[in-house]
């Protein structure tokens, strides 16, 4: 069987991403999927894992989805395996700090609420227009080509 050749570039991984966002996945969704498979993990598995973190975790506004898939991406690539080993955990937990400073101060925040602008996600009619506009906005391709490039 063929194995999928992995996508190496940030171009490569960051026009995954949007095309992931095209296609209808959330935010998380679409930078789990895009780096999936070259940490292990099936598209199915990383499709549900990431859905309930679309929308800033359950359309809640919180921290944006493809930032929660970025820390996902974070631990799937330096997380540790059993609870002894301190060394990965801190590893681990020192890259999403960096990242999130990182991200703030490129976005101002990870607030997906601060990144979407004056739509109300929690309300049916937010979730409608969102759904309504298609999600890829401007600032869902910055937030995408952002992540893709700091998960590197």
């Amino acid at each position: 069987m063929l194995e999928p050749k992995q996508p190496d570039t940030l171009k490569e991984k960051t026009s995954i991403a949007i095309n992931n966002l095209m296609k209808g996945h959330s935010c998380s969704e679409a930078v789990l999927l895009t780096y999936s498979s070259q940490l292990g993990l099936q598209p199915e598995s990383a499709f549900k894992i990431a859905s309930g973190f679309g929308g800033g975790m359950g359309w809640m506004g919180e921290t944006c989805g493809a930032v929660t898939a970025a820390y996902m991406v974070i631990g799937l690539k330096y997380g540790a395996t059993n609870v002894k080993d301190s060394y990965s955990r801190e590893l681990t937990n020192e890259s999403v700090a960096r990242f999130a400073d990182l991200f703030k101060e490129r976005n101002g925040s990870t607030l997906c609420k601060d990144l979407i602008g004056e739509i109300d996600m929690t309300s049916i009619d937010g979730r409608k227009q969102i759904r309504e506009k298609g999600r890829v906005r401007s600032e869902e391709r910055r937030v995408g080509k952002e992540c893709a490039s700091m998960c590197r």
